[in-house]
């Protein structure tokens, strides 16, 4: 059983499927399950960012200095939120996320493995994006579940605006165990 995966620059608007087989999962993201009950689906995850200063990145906003107060308290208290919510889709966690709205591939390290998701044994799939606000796309697997035969970022260009970046289309290719 092949899945090609396709996680664009588009961020799910959350709206209520009445296609068999979809469930909404609130405002910013998807569950979804295969016939045979396997759960995946797609998060937008809003701004998950760490609360280190890049220097390739805009993300002054998401520091402890900031008006947010960002600091590593919230963080993990996101984090934590985030994985209660993804934990909840499936008793035994969902076989893939794809998420939307990341800072880097750090903070997925640190959801998938400070929080109850590590009991999950995850892997990641991450390419930096040239959004100058630092907001990527990631995916999450159960590594016990899912094989990444092939992964690539897809350049988006605007041809009406060609200096403009933007996130890349996360491309991830694999296969269930079964």
């Amino acid at each position: 059983f092949l899945f090609t995966i396709f996680f664009t620059v588009a961020c799910s608007l959350g709206e209520k499927s009445t296609k068999k087989g979809t469930k909404a999962m609130n405002n910013k993201g998807i569950e979804l399950k295969s016939s045979d009950g396997k759960v995946f689906g797609f998060y937008n995850v809003e701004n998950l960012f760490d609360t280190i200063d890049s220097k390739y990145t805009i993300d002054e906003q998401f520091l402890p200095s900031s008006e947010k107060k960002w600091n590593t308290s919230k963080y993990f208290e996101k984090l934590n939120n985030l994985a209660k919510v993804i934990s909840a889709m499936d008793k035994d966690f969902p076989i893939f996320m794809g998420l939307a709205e990341i800072e880097n591939r750090g903070v997925v390290l640190d959801l998938i493995s400070n929080t109850n998701l590590k009991e999950g044994n995850y892997g990641v799939v991450h390419f930096q994006s040239p959004d100058k606000r630092g907001i990527d796309l990631g995916f999450m697997y159960r590594k016990d579940y899912f094989n990444v035969i092939s992964k690539e970022k897809i350049e988006v260009a605007i041809y009406e605006e060609p200096d403009f970046a933007t996130r890349d289309i996360l491309y991830v290719q694999g296969e269930l165990s079964d």
